[in-house]
């Protein structure tokens, strides 16, 4: 037999949701996520599809992990953080060597039989 959770949503009566072993919690993230036709969905938008079809213990954190190990959302999605800032200007020094600057390059390729 399958084991069910009683689940009160708001505006409906209670529903009986599947409480899914373990071991299919994958396969339906796949489905629900991975799905050509699901359109690698966001957190909030995957969870709205599985809330009230399914249940597991820590349903969220799954999701929000699942959805952010995911390598084609991550190359895909574009950044929606803001931008970094515009660069600061330096004031320069007053007097002549009071501040000095160096750049780095490297690592350089061994020296060549010549020392080069």
């Amino acid at each position: 037999g399958l084991l069910y959770k009683i689940a009160s949503r708001k505006g409906t009566k209670n529903i009986k949701l599947p409480y899914l072993p373990q071991s299919m919690i994958p396969k339906v993230m796949a489905a629900y996520h991975d799905h050509p036709t699901t359109g690698h969905s966001g957190i909030r938008r995957t969870w709205h599809k599985l809330k009230d079809r399914y249940f597991w213990p820590n349903m969220m954190s799954t999701i929000e992990n699942y959805i952010k190990s995911c390598e084609k959302c991550a190359k895909f999605n574009i950044r929606r953080t803001k931008a970094p800032g515009k660069l600061h200007p330096i004031t320069p020094p007053e007097g002549i060597f009071e501040t000095i600057g160096m750049d780095f390059w490297g690592p350089t390729p061994y020296p060549s039989a010549e020392g080069n």
